[in-house]
């Protein structure tokens, strides 16, 4: 097992949750442009997504795909979102259906 925390444990999260048709927090995520992730509740309003304090415990396996990114095992360097293809190619605010919490 490997823990991921910080922006390792969000990308985790947001591959889990990209395809995902639902909104809530089981519903998809979104990567925006500065490099974090959010989801849309019901009603259409962002939500930021905050990674849990003590880390996610995933397979070692499946972890090794987020070693790059801090937060692995407990790392504090390494990359984080912002530095994403996925995040540079994200729509604007102003392209946005609804309006991204601050």
């Amino acid at each position: 097992m490997a823990i991921l925390a910080g922006a390792a444990a969000l990308y985790y999260l947001y591959n889990r949750h990209k395809n995902r048709q639902s909104a809530g927090a089981e519903g998809k995520y979104y990567l925006s442009k500065n490099g974090r992730i959010y989801y849309r509740d019901a009603q259409g309003r962002a939500h930021w997504v905050t990674p849990p304090k003590e880390g996610i415990r995933v397979p070692a396996e499946e972890a090794e795909r987020y070693q790059e990114f801090q937060g692995y095992n407990g790392r504090t360097t390494g990359r984080d979102l912002s530095s994403l293809p996925e995040a540079r190619q994200a729509p604007s605010q102003s392209q946005q259906p609804y309006p991204l919490p601050q």
